[in-house]
């Protein structure tokens, strides 16, 4: 039975991305732990039992919730530089999850590998191999980038880092024997947006080096492969095998 709602509410379809902006809505609103099948009903002016056609269970809704998002994660097109690539989908996903940190933990703590996702991985892998990474560097790499493209890491300091929190920590540095802080507390700021584009770009500079070094190392290994002296160990490791 419909609830007592506007008339375009209660005439509205009911689909899956329907229900899943009202419930990223209150996420954002209230908080994840506020989100409840009941609650989600009566914000679209439907009865719970209708949201479980669409999804079996409230885990299924949070994990397609966050699949959603992260399928709003630029993908920029074939063929450019991989770093652009790669740093596009970096600050996109800093827009979209950085302030959410409901879905981060969502991320971090649940296996979520709706299309969106899988869409988003596809980008990141092929901007990869496209580049020159071996399969096995451009896996390593989609590991190392989790923490700065999703937001595994949380922000140094976080939420606690208060205006109170600032003016005890500045308090305790002048009141104590510390020089070096001291010293650089005038010029010090912290700034996240500046410290997440410097550990984005460390992290770019080195997998950049660990590219350059596998593509400098594949000739050689394949003439080391097939040298004489290669060979004829293979063939007496296969000898000895027959004789064993």
């Amino acid at each position: 039975m419909t609830r007592n709602t506007s008339s375009g509410s209660r005439h509205q379809r009911l689909t899956r991305e329907r229900i899943l902006r009202a419930a990223i809505s209150i996420a954002d609103r209230d908080g994840v732990e506020a989100l409840t099948m009941r609650g989600l009903g009566s914000e679209l002016g439907v009865e719970a039992m209708a949201l479980y056609r669409h999804f079996a269970n409230k885990d299924e809704l949070l994990e397609s919730m966050v699949d959603l998002l992260v399928g709003e994660i630029t993908i920029p097109p074939a063929g450019g530089s991989w770093r652009s690539a790669i740093r596009a989908q970096a600050f996109s996903a800093r827009t979209i999850l950085g302030r959410r940190r409901w879905a981060q933990r969502l991320l971090a703590t649940r296996a979520v590998l709706g299309p969106g996702t899988l869409r988003h991985i596809e980008g990141v892998t092929r901007a990869l191999r496209d580049a020159g990474f071996s399969h096995t560097l451009a896996h390593h790499t989609m590991h190392v980038l989790g923490a700065r493209i999703y937001g595994f890491t949380q922000e140094v300091f976080d939420d606690a880092l208060t205006p109170e929190a600032v003016q005890r920590f500045v308090g305790l540095i002048r009141a104590g024997d510390y020089p070096a802080m001291q010293a650089a507390a005038p010029h010090v700021r912290h700034d996240a947006d500046a410290e997440f584009a410097f550990a984005l770009d460390l992290l770019l500079d080195a997998l950049d080096r660990a590219r350059l070094s596998e593509a400098r190392a594949a000739p050689r290994a394949a003439a080391s492969a097939s040298s004489p002296s290669a060979v004829s160990q293979a063939g007496r490791r296969k000898r000895g095998r027959r004789g064993s």
